[in-house]
């Protein structure tokens, strides 16, 4: 694969299976080379919440389950946050200069047929928390 100015023999991982996280928490689950750890959290004060690429926190009400963590694929949106309408996976991840091995074998967190969460890069619009929020669901990879 030719990746910007390098040439990188790699064998490419495909058969890594979709995840589905139910409803029950805490859950961990390693996904390709990620590790991921799911918890949630109830009457949290959201002013106080630590801003990191590693850790993302999603407003619980908004989720459908189970979730599924998975591959992005061809076509994949996602509603970043701050933003009115949607951007293809593939541009997201292309712009973040994610290198073209890894961009094959990415993955997105999908909340019934909604992607919502693109690991270390954004979220969904859907499913940011505000002041308001309470119920939480904090991932970390």
């Amino acid at each position: 694969v030719k990746d910007r100015n390098s040439i990188i023999c790699k064998k490419i991982e495909h058969s890594i299976e979709n995840i589905e996280i139910k409803n029950n928490f805490p859950f961990e689950v390693s996904f390709g080379e990620y590790r991921f750890t799911f918890s949630r959290k109830s009457d949290v004060n959201t002013k106080y919440i630590p801003r990191t690429k590693r850790t993302v926190w999603l407003k619980y009400d908004t989720l459908k389950f189970p979730l599924t963590l998975r591959i992005w694929k061809a076509g994949d949106k996602l509603q970043p946050f701050g933003m009115k309408g949607s951007k293809k996976v593939s541009d997201i991840l292309t712009d973040q200069k994610v290198s073209p091995t890894k961009k094959r074998v990415y993955p997105v967190l999908v909340s019934g047929n909604t992607i919502i969460w693109i690991p270390g890069i954004n979220i969904s619009q859907e499913c940011a928390i505000n002041e308001l929020t309470r119920d939480v669901i904090e991932i970390s990879f």
